[in-house]
């Protein structure tokens, strides 16, 4: 066979496993190959299909609302969810995590603040046991951990602080799968996304949640936006992206000196609104009119239908009646003798 014709490569992957042969010394690092192996096949299966991002859950809200609170500390509630990571390994959220934020003495500036709130996969030992690190027995026992627990940490960042492994929306993976290439058609934009593979990470793998806004003179929570938080490949790809819950709030200044404009906003909201509840109400009072007359239309109607019924039946019982009179003024006048008999 010509090689140069036909090539040929090998190249290794990230799975190992063990084999087992008879006789043989099975130590540590044999059984935790042998258990990882199917770990690693799901995993990159999931990596693979899924990518990286949130599956369900994960929702950020305030808690309580900002009506229930009479002091200044704020608090983000993070619900229940299940997301994974960009290793393909799944993380779940059994409960819901309360996250304060709490006012500076001293702040620096009236700016808004953002505010990152990221989850990843963690893992803790539980259940020790006496083991000994030295093979011969030689030295002295010490406890270990024999379990492994998987756990979810949920953190906040600061913009300068966010970490290099962060599955998010960016430039390169927009929150619009049409915008990866020009396809026209919805079918083949989605079927282009569900093929693009996912870039590898290293490290710690970090989920995004939510982008907060958090202005320290205030000690409020301006906006909530989940408009950058990445979904897995099937949401991703067939489901609308998300709006940004700061664009709404993005032009308002927060300012005192702003105060006036922004009450005047309101209030052209107000009147607009109230044009239209009003414009609203005069359609509702002319169906309602509308309706009125069709109904008395209706109900004339059929009064009429049902006086030319009766009409019907009278002139009908008449024809009979009269029809019977003369039936019976001709019995009569048979059983009468003329005169002309009598004399």
């Amino acid at each position: 066979m010509n090689e140069k014709l036909y090539p040929k490569t090998t190249r290794k992957t990230n799975i190992l496993s063990t084999k087992f042969t008879d006789g043989m010394v099975v130590e540590e690092s044999d059984l935790t190959t042998a258990q990882q192996y199917p770990v690693d096949l799901m995993s990159t299966l999931f990596k693979a299909y899924f990518g990286c991002g949130i599956v369900c859950g994960f929702n950020v809200t305030m808690h309580p609302e900002p009506s229930g609170r009479t002091d200044k500390t704020k608090c983000i509630k993070v619900h229940p969810g299940t997301a994974i990571d960009c290793h393909g390994y799944p993380f779940r959220l059994c409960e819901e995590v309360i996250m304060k934020f709490e006012p500076k003495p001293c702040p620096e500036s009236s700016e808004a603040v953002t505010i990152y709130i990221a989850a990843r996969r963690k893992q803790e030992g539980e259940q020790g046991r006496e083991i000994s690190d030295d093979k011969c027995s030689s030295g002295k026992p010490k406890c270990k951990p024999s379990r492994l627990r998987d756990m979810v940490v949920v953190k906040s960042f600061s913009e300068n602080e966010l970490p290099d492994n962060l599955c998010r929306i960016t430039a390169d993976h927009p929150a619009d799968p049409g915008d990866i290439n020009n396809e026209s058609s919805s079918h083949s934009t989605a079927c282009e996304c569900m093929k693009e593979c996912p870039c590898d990470c290293c490290g710690k793998s970090w989920v995004l949640l939510a982008r907060i806004e958090y202005i320290e003179t205030e000690c409020s929570v301006r906006c909530i936006d989940k408009s950058t938080r990445r979904y897995v490949k099937p949401i991703h790809c067939h489901c609308d992206a998300e709006t940004d819950g700061c664009a709404e709030v993005a032009s308002v200044n927060l300012d005192e000196q702003d105060f006036q404009t922004q009450m005047a906003i309101v209030a052209d909201n107000y009147s607009q609104l109230s044009r239209n509840i009003s414009a609203q109400q005069a359609q509702l009072t002319r169906w309602g009119d509308d309706l009125q007359k069709m109904q008395q239309a209706y109900f004339d109607h059929q009064q009429k239908l049902a006086e030319d019924s009766l009409e019907d039946v009278k002139g009908s019982q008449q024809k009979k009646k009269a029809a019977a009179t003369k039936k019976a003024a001709k019995k009569t006048a048979r059983k009468t003798p003329s005169r002309r008999g009598k004399k």
